[in-house]
């Protein structure tokens, strides 16, 4: 049997410079301790920026060994959340993670998440 740890994030963000950015685990199968975007100064969260990238770190403890981690991204935009796909989306590459997982471990998933241009201005 193969056991995956799913990051399941909703971005509560406006999509410009100031507005907070919040997130709501939607039922990752890991223990969520922080999601931290960048480029923002350590103290203040912010908003996405349109026509940028963010550097997305999800700190999480795994609850049993992990073979695989599926990292999934939606943005609630009128109230719906909708797929905000990741360009890699398999955590166990290029994300600062080696597979398996160990369990009862805390570890950071690090991506990139292109913000485009023509995504609306309130997400």
């Amino acid at each position: 049997m193969v056991t995956r740890a799913v990051f399941i994030i909703a971005f509560v963000a406006s999509v410009a410079v100031a507005d907070p950015a919040q997130y709501l685990d939607c039922g990752s199968s890991a223990k969520l301790h922080s999601v931290d975007v960048t480029p923002c100064p350590a103290s203040v969260t912010c908003g996405l920026i349109r026509g940028e990238n963010a550097s997305i770190a999800v700190t999480f403890t795994t609850e049993k060994v992990a073979n695989s981690v599926v990292a999934v991204v939606h943005a609630i935009v009128a109230g719906v959340p909708l797929p905000f796909p990741l360009p890699n989306p398999d955590g166990c590459q290029d994300s600062g993670l080696e597979c398996p997982l160990n369990s009862s471990t805390t570890y950071t998933h690090t991506t990139i998440l292109p913000v485009k241009s023509g995504y609306p201005m309130t997400i």
